[in-house]
């Protein structure tokens, strides 16, 4: 499976949540691929990966510092894993 599948998964279960999946252009190496903005004001950031993908040590660079800033950081790296999340989310 591509990554590209486990992110158009990850979009519909955003937009079922009555959210919106923010695609984040690459302004600064590291940063991660989407921000779920969901109802109640919540925002969290999102690294989608194949099954089989890694977090590169840049990538960790940005997910700690937007950690400590208080954001939320998730990697997904699966459909059932996109699903444990949405699910979580609801």
């Amino acid at each position: 499976m591509r990554e590209k599948r486990v992110e158009q998964e990850f979009t519909r279960r955003v937009k079922r949540l009555g959210g919106w999946a923010v695609k984040i252009l690459l302004s600064v190496a590291g940063l991660l691929d989407r921000m779920a903005i969901l109802p109640e004001g919540r925002i969290v950031f999102v690294e989608l990966k194949a099954p089989n993908g890694t977090v590169a040590t840049h990538q960790t660079v940005v997910h700690r510092r937007l950690a400590e800033l208080g954001f939320p950081v998730v990697v997904l790296a699966s459909l059932d894993e996109v699903g444990a999340w949405a699910d979580s989310m609801a």
